[in-house]
């Protein structure tokens, strides 16, 4: 398929950060509301810890071929029908009566989620120069980390009113979403098996930045949800504050995004990946410490800035590993991101009851391993040698 324009306009972009923003909204809002999800349905945390799993796993799942099967069909179908979908399943949710019929609207909306999440930002890599490619995932990735602050701070008053109307606001976010689609028709004359795409992307660069994403994710990145139940459970905040501490972390991400990017621009996505990894595991460790809720609150800030390293770095190199099936690589990649956060809801949540200081250990350790596997990739080192050429 031919690339879109190189410079976007921006009309394009902003259904663009916007619909970037969804996806993590859609995933965090819950993080808050555990306690009154509790009382709602009856059960524990650990039950409660499915909630994410059987939102994220058919996500991640689903998302090892939605990006090649999306870019088949046709991106602007595909966006407009995911997000129209989206919103009705977000809706069941918020009408759900009991746990059961609730996890069921939540896998759904994973489901449609792993559509829409890499039509957006291979539409944004096609209408970018490749040389300021890693500032615009910047940018796009510091609306996604507006949302993943948004998300606990929405979540967090709806759940002292009622947590059902949170999903009401994310259903309705979605319907307008549907009615901005991003450019992208379906590919003529071509195959509806996509295995000849998918053994393209089953190479060594791919597999470990996919290793990388799933630690990520699994690690530093995803220790919001143990800094939610700290702030809830542990330090016994109202929803409102919880969700206000909850907040600074991403809110902080949103603004590391563009220069970071910068960053990757100059010296590569590899060493801007290792070094990413090495600084975000460090701090996330550092929230051990924090024993009230503003120190908790600064030190997820801070923490927080630096995850958007990760993502930014992670995204960008997936962005350009496969020009002729972008969005199939980049799914493929953030399959792996998704199924870490999946993982990760699983395991964090019963060690957080065990030990607090265990799951925030834990978490940095994991990273260790992302780190690790961006260095033996090798695929920001080519990117950045072609880019200069």
């Amino acid at each position: 398929m031919a690339p879109g324009p190189r410079t976007p306009s921006r009309a394009l972009r902003l259904p663009l950060y916007v619909g970037g923003l969804m996806g993590p909204f859609g995933t965090g809002i819950m993080t808050p509301m555990i306690p009154e999800l509790r009382e709602t349905f009856g059960v524990s945390t650990t039950v409660l810890g499915w909630s994410w799993a059987l939102y994220l796993v058919p996500f991640a799942v689903l998302m090892l071929v939605s990006g090649t099967l999306s870019e088949r069909w046709g991106r602007r179908r595909t966006a407009r029908w995911t997000f129209a979908l989206y919103a009705l399943v977000t809706l069941f949710c918020a009408a759900a009566p009991g746990l059961g019929w609730f996890l069921i609207g939540r896998a759904m909306a994973g489901c449609l989620n792993a559509f829409f999440t890499p039509i957006l930002l291979a539409a944004l890599a096609d209408a970018t120069p490749a040389a300021r490619l890693g500032a615009a995932v910047g940018v796009y990735a510091g609306f996604q980390s507006f949302g993943s602050g948004l998300a606990p701070l929405t979540g967090g008053i709806a759940a002292d009113i009622n947590w059902r109307w949170a999903f009401v606001l994310v259903a309705a976010v979605s319907f307008v979403l549907s009615l901005f689609p991003p450019p992208g028709e379906a590919r003529a004359g071509s195959s509806p098996s996509v295995l000849g795409p998918l053994r393209q992307l089953v190479q060594r660069p791919l597999l470990l930045l996919g290793l990388a994403a799933f630690a990520a994710s699994f690690g530093p990145i995803g220790v919001g949800i143990v800094v939610g139940l700290e702030a809830r459970d542990g330090l016994e905040l109202s929803g409102t504050v919880g969700g206000l501490v909850q907040v600074a972390g991403p809110l902080a991400a949103m603004w590391a995004g563009r220069p970071w990017g910068a960053v990757l621009d100059r010296f590569g996505g590899q060493a801007a990946g290792v070094a990413a990894f090495a600084i975000c595991s460090a701090l996330v460790a550092a929230l051990a410490g924090a024993g009230t809720a503003l120190m908790l609150a600064i030190g997820w800030a801070i923490a927080g800035f630096s995850t958007n390293f990760v993502v930014v770095s992670i995204q960008a190199l997936a962005a350009q590993a496969q020009p002729d099936n972008r969005a199939g690589a980049i799914s493929f990649v953030l399959a792996h991101r998704f199924m870490g956060h999946a993982v990760g809801a699983l395991v964090w949540l019963p060690v957080y009851a065990a030990s607090p200081n265990a799951a925030f250990y834990g978490s940095a350790v994991v990273g260790l391993a992302g780190m690790a596997a961006v260095g033996a990739s090798g695929h920001g080192a080519r990117e950045r040698g072609v880019a200069q050429q």
